[in-house]
């Protein structure tokens, strides 16, 4: 049964068996400027071969456990702070770190192909090499290179927490991570007495809408399909994109979902569990 549970969940994420070997997994921590976590973030990435998003948790720690191989835009946003952008190359069959600190600009606004994420080498003697945590980190510039004795500027922020703190903090998130996977999972197992509901229903949705300003002169219109995990307390904790109508549609449906909308959990045997709900949105220009 937990086979084809597994075999039914690529189904329903789009992804190949193939597909998923060649996934790579992405985290990190949030701070802000004074190197504090800040929980509640909502970080996408967006590319050709996936968009997702997901939210940092109490000690900031964000995961996206199945990320295809490619270029993506990372963005992790919070109403009252200034969105916070970065281009990433996620490697395959590799878990990679990026950590965020709110309100300071990215060392490099890019990482192109030409500049790989950094690999470490696999071990000889292992057999079966365990799965390496590589950070994701910038080219030195040229003025940096010019000046090698200076001290370069770290882009990971100093933590609070101890190394055990961070350990465990991290677990937590991937525990999450993991979680989520399994209730979209077994979502379409799961019949639950009271389905989750949008508060104050879809029309909630379409007026915390704003329609991106750039899609609006281009003439851009057309359906966004999310599926959305929340947890037992209402809370978002995962959102995929099904079906894209365009990069700008796309990013503004996950800003209303995790910032703007809440959400009642369902209900089984009386009792608030995690569960998935899929939302169509249509833009349409006046």
């Amino acid at each position: 049964m937990k086979k084809f549970i597994g075999w039914f969940f690529l189904f329903l994420t789009g992804f190949s068996s193939g597909e998923l070997l060649s996934q790579g997994k992405l985290m990190g921590q949030i701070v802000n400027k004074d190197g504090a976590p800040v929980s509640g973030v909502a970080v996408f990435i967006s590319g050709s071969a996936s968009s997702q998003a997901t939210i940092s948790n109490a000690k900031g720690y964000y995961v996206f456990l199945a990320v295809p191989e490619g270029n993506y835009e990372l963005k992790a946003s919070r109403r009252g702070t200034t969105p916070w952008r970065q281009n990433i190359t996620i490697s395959s069959e590799q878990t990679q770190r990026l950590d965020i600190r709110l309100g300071v600009e990215p060392i490099v606004a890019s990482i192109s192909p030409s500049q790989p994420v950094p690999v470490e080498s696999k071990p000889k003697r292992e057999d079966k090499p365990k799965e390496r945590v590589s950070a994701i980190t910038s080219s030195p510039s040229k003025a940096q290179d010019s000046q090698p004795n200076e001290a370069k500027t770290s882009e990971t922020p100093a933590s609070p927490f101890t190394a055990q703190q961070k350990d465990e903090s991290l677990a937590i998130a991937m525990k999450q991570a993991e979680a989520n996977a399994k209730t979209f999972a077994e979502s379409e197992f799961t019949i639950a007495e009271k389905e989750i509901e949008v508060e104050g229903g879809m029309e909630t949705i379409y007026k915390k809408l704003v329609y991106p300003m750039a899609a609006e002169k281009a003439g851009i219109e057309g359906k966004v399909v999310v599926r959305i995990a929340v947890d037992r307390e209402g809370n978002v904790s995962q959102v995929l994109l099904i079906s894209s109508a365009s990069p700008l549609l796309n990013e503004e449906v996950f800003r209303v979902i995790t910032e703007e909308v809440k959400f009642k959990s369902a209900i089984m045997d009386g009792k608030p569990v995690p569960s998935v709900i899929t939302i169509p949105i249509s833009f349409k220009l006046r």
